[in-house]
């Protein structure tokens, strides 16, 4: 395309006047410039952000149960001693049980 001259003597480029061509010109950088500044004005994000982690709610020292007796040593037993050790062991179940039943109820 050529420039031609116009009937009020403007330059003109494909029928367009130069104010014309000017103003689009100046659009692109200015649009941009609006762009970016709106990009500047962006709330900052958080800090640090917490994700909540699953964990045991029972403590690690914790008794373990305690090893009984299995039915075929019980059945060795005479009558006396097959008291004492089923009186013995449900002695330490007992005691067992009163430490871990606390535990157990912070887990509800």
């Amino acid at each position: 395309m050529t420039p031609t001259w116009g009937k009020a003597g403007n330059r003109t480029l494909a029928g367009r006047s130069t104010t014309y061509r000017a103003a689009t010109t100046l659009a692109l950088p200015l649009c941009v410039a609006a762009i970016l500044a709106g990009c500047a004005s962006v709330p900052e994000g958080p800090q640090s952000v917490l994700v909540p982690v699953a964990t045991s709610c029972l403590p690690a020292d914790l008794p373990s149960l305690a090893q009984y007796s299995s039915p075929t040593e019980l059945s060795v037993l005479d009558d006396y001693a097959l008291v004492l050790r089923i009186a013995a062991e449900r002695l330490e179940l007992l005691a067992w049980a009163s430490q871990i039943i606390p535990a157990l109820e912070a887990c509800k």
